[in-house]
């Protein structure tokens, strides 16, 4: 069935469809119940709330200004998109393809900053932005450990010796925890 969310700091909503990974979405302004571009496979809002960075289903993420619905700008991956997130502070979007790469952009200019060698489902920026993890739950990537990074050096912090699918990173950033849908573990990634 159908499932809605309503986009914080924004008039906007989000209504999903479909299954999984490839279910489908559409974003509607709450106010009019106009629908904001066409069905999409997956997104992410700012932190800020003025921006969200749509995946289409192929290797482009488009950043939209959620108030006008203009194009900020176009992030390129070389394959199809899996995950895209916003830093905390809205300046990078992280993108991850199946090319087994993920890819960090300046969301308001598109230019690339890092190419990490790390496909993943998964892309979180620790809560201050400066780290980076990855994890995956697609067949045959080169990915088989979640993967910590630094953002601007794009130097790998000793990779987890753990092959989970999904995580987040403590407030502090010093903890990254990570579940593989069976266990959850903890990590300490300060050093």
């Amino acid at each position: 069935p159908p499932r809605s969310t309503l986009f914080p700091y924004t008039t906007l909503f989000r209504s999903e469809f479909g299954p999984g990974l490839l279910g489908f979405y559409a974003v509607f302004d709450a106010a009019t119940g106009k629908e904001i571009g066409g069905p999409r496979i997956s997104s992410d809002l700012s932190p800020d709330g003025r921006w969200v960075a749509v995946r289409e289903g192929d290797s482009t993420v488009r950043v939209i200004d959620v108030d006008t619905g203009n194009e900020i700008s176009r992030l390129n991956q070389e394959d199809i998109v899996t995950a895209v997130t916003f830093s905390p502070d809205c300046r990078w979007v992280a993108t991850a393809s199946v090319d087994n790469t993920t890819r960090l952009f300046e969301a308001a200019t598109g230019r690339e900053i890092s190419d990490l060698p790390s496909g993943a489902t998964l892309v979180a920026f620790s809560p201050v932005g400066r780290l980076v993890a990855t994890a995956s739950a697609v067949l045959g990537s080169n990915h088989t450990a979640v993967r910590v990074f630094q953002v601007i050096a794009a130097n790998e912090r000793a990779p987890l010796k753990w092959t989970g699918h999904d995580g987040a990173f403590s407030p502090d950033a010093r903890w990254f925890a990570s579940g593989d849908g069976r266990l959850a573990r903890v990590f300490d990634v300060s050093a």
